[in-house]
């Protein structure tokens, strides 16, 4: 099984994919956000990259069973029922809905994913679940960071580093590592017994803490705590059949 990372997008060539298992990650918050949208009962969600298109696409869905979500500079769209806190996905709000979302950075990164053999979508929240999911299929994999703006975040690289750490515990000289693996390793053994400090110490929740959202880095923080595996493919985020 070999092992490897990204750490922005612009890191890794789409058709590179092929034949292997990719993991998109981005903990502030879209990641998180999904995957809070599916456990609460959300049927499925079409992540898409730009604003224009998830609301052409809205215009084409039932408005019963629709609802728009995403953000820009971390802030609810004009027009748009939902932001991108994971507070707002409750139950009552999202259950047997179809979810349109657009973000600045997650929703890019998983439509760069399309070429992988299956493309799963990570965060603390369900970490160790990915990770055995990924010992067991014993395939090659990219764990795929969507960063800020195109630049490194350390709390993508953390939640990272915790998945193949995992991985490593259960798979250890099968695991074929590079030096950026390691280092997200080492990284996650440094945060590992206080993720919310460390997001609160990040860039992006600091910025986050600024505009008003600082509660979602507990929800974003609060590792294993929502064991789903979400699948994005042709267009659509589901839960893997086994999860359904």
């Amino acid at each position: 099984m070999k092992a490897e990372l990204s750490l922005t997008p612009e890191d890794f060539e789409p058709d590179a994919l092929q034949g292997k298992v990719a993991i998109a990650i981005d903990i502030l918050r879209a990641s998180t956000t999904i995957i809070t949208a599916l456990q609460n009962g959300c049927r499925q969600i079409l992540p898409v990259a730009e604003v224009d298109t998830a609301r052409k696409l809205a215009r084409l869905q039932s408005q019963e069973t629709t609802l728009l979500g995403g953000e820009r500079e971390g802030k609810k769209l004009e027009g748009f029922q939902l932001g991108n806190s994971p507070r707002e996905y409750t139950p009552a709000t999202v259950l047997h809905k179809t979810l349109i979302f657009t973000t600045t950075n997650g929703t890019r990164l998983l439509n760069r994913t399309q070429k992988a053999e299956l493309t799963l979508i990570a965060a603390f929240v369900n970490a160790s679940q990915i990770a055995e999911y990924l010992y067991q299929a014993g395939k090659n994999f990219a764990i795929l960071c969507a960063g800020t703006e195109g630049c490194f975040s350390l709390e993508d690289t953390v939640c990272a580093g915790m998945i193949f750490s995992n991985v490593y515990k259960m798979a250890s000289t099968r695991l074929q590592i590079n030096d950026l693996v390691l280092m997200s390793m080492i990284l996650y053994q440094k945060f590992e017994n206080n993720i919310l400090n460390m997001l609160k110490l990040a860039q992006h929740g600091r910025y986050l803490t600024q505009i008003g959202f600082e509660a979602d880095l507990i929800n974003c923080s609060n590792v294993d705590s929502i064991p789903i595996i979400p699948v994005f493919r042709n267009g659509v985020v589901e839960l893997l059949p086994s999860e359904i």
